[in-house]
């Protein structure tokens, strides 16, 4: 009876749609990887299968492949990932060690850690079946780098194995660029492939490793998916964990319980999952944005909901998130809601998100003062833009909010510098070595 209830007041969270929301996040950092993360999961499934390997291995290669490329936000120079073999192996680390922090994903995070490792290298060290998983990946990888998906194709085929097989036994495992081979000859499976006719195919497949969690265990995916974004820099290193925390401050003031609260944190963490496409020289710069540039800017809350609504479970948190531009008389940004359509946790959000900023150094200023915080907001509350309730929430524990913001920012910022090894004398980023 105790079990079926653990179970009953559980957040079912689906693999498939959580993997597939970060496969879709970080293919914006990079136009040219838009749809790589899921062909290579869905060449590396068909090839597990074609192999008539177990399910849980189908499950594990499509989990992989769907976030193999979770690491990229450690490279600065994306080119290397279209070369077939002048990859930059950096980015399978800072996947591999993302993906670590999450023990569900600890199998899953050996796997991308070796996709570009080369077989002639790899084949020397007792045989696992993680590094198997990761051969898979790594010639799934190699073949979408190949394609020309602007060409016909059937008629690329043959360029493709005689790739394959040049490297045959010393890139790639043997036994793989046989199957592929095999693979090749299914004319259904390039014209998949080509039309991208397979995404909610892999994803229900996926999902059949669907996790039973509780609040603790949700927010640890909340905080991961948040560090795809937040890792990219230094300046996106603390935000967010501003923002979450005082839209928890507020939701509670506002009556929010139990999981809405921790949906509320999560809202917090992801709020700007979609300045991933948004790139760093514009997050970054140290003046005035140009209009130009704010409206690349504006696209972010587009995006974020776009993503966050792939998650079974996460409808609330995609309005929270993507609706932090509104303003109550409709002239926000990208959707134009006014008044009640905008619910009272995409409020809380606002004004927090708000707040945050207001009290952050920025490149071009420094962080207000109190009594600067309070007119500004106010005023925008006077305007009609924001919650005039959640206003003045904020402005009656100013100092208790001030103080969780920068405990939680100081955290954040450490994690960020422990993740990277960023020199405190130089302020020079590296990966640190274990």
């Amino acid at each position: 009876m105790q079990e079926a209830l653990t179970i009953e007041t559980s957040f079912v969270l689906p693999l498939g749609d959580m993997t597939v929301a970060i496969s879709s996040a970080t293919e914006l950092i990079e136009k040219r990887l838009d749809g790589h993360n899921k062909r290579v999961a869905y060449i590396a499934y068909r090839l597990a299968a074609q192999l008539e390997m177990a399910f849980d291995d189908l499950i594990d290669v499509i989990i992989s492949g769907l976030i193999h490329d979770v690491g990229i936000i450690g490279i600065k120079n994306t080119a290397s990932l279209f070369e077939l073999d002048k990859e930059d192996i950096l980015h399978a680390e800072v996947g591999y060690r993302l993906l670590r922090t999450i023990p569900e994903l600890s199998t899953i995070a050996l796997i991308v850690r070796g996709h570009h490792g080369e077989y002639q290298r790899v084949a020397e060290r007792e045989p696992r079946r993680e590094v198997f998983l990761s051969q898979l990946l790594s010639l799934a990888d190699r073949v979408d780098v190949l394609l020309d998906y602007e060409s016909d194709p059937l008629s690329q085929i043959d360029g493709v194995l005689e790739a394959l097989d040049r490297r045959k036994g010393t890139r790639f495992h043997p036994e793989i660029v046989e199957a592929f081979a095999e693979l090749a000859k299914v004319e259904a499976f390039w014209f998949d492939l080509f039309t991208m006719n397979f995404v909610d195919r892999l994803v229900s497949i996926a999902n059949e490793r669907s996790l039973y969690l509780d609040d603790d265990g949700l927010l640890r995916f909340g905080r991961f998916f948040s560090h795809v974004i937040d890792f990219r820099s230094h300046f996106t290193s603390t935000h967010s964990s501003g923002v979450a925390a005082i839209a928890v401050f507020l939701a509670e003031k506002s009556g929010f319980r139990g999981r809405e609260l921790t949906l509320m944190k999560i809202a917090g963490y992801l709020h700007d999952v979609g300045k991933l496409a948004v790139p760093n020289y514009i997050l970054e710069k140290d003046g005035y944005l140009t209009k130009d540039e704010l409206n690349v800017i504006k696209s972010h809350t587009y995006y974020t909901k776009v993503i966050l609504e792939k998650i079974r479970g996460f409808e609330e948190v995609a309005l929270w998130a993507a609706l932090h531009h509104q303003k109550l008389d409709g002239s926000g940004y990208p959707f134009h809601l006014k008044g009640e359509e905008i619910p009272l946790g995409a409020r809380i959000i606002t004004v927090a998100d708000i707040f945050t900023a207001l009290n952050e150094d920025r490149p071009y200023r420094k962080g207000v003062s109190e009594n600067e915080t309070a007119m500004i907001l106010t005023e925008m509350a006077q305007k009609g833009w924001i919650d005039a309730a959640i206003v003045n929430l904020a402005i009656s524990h100013y100092s208790e909010i001030r103080d969780l913001c920068l405990r939680e920012q100081k955290l954040a910022g450490e994690k960020y510098r422990d993740f990277w090894g960023v020199s405190t004398k130089t302020g020079m980023v590296h990966l640190q070595s274990e």
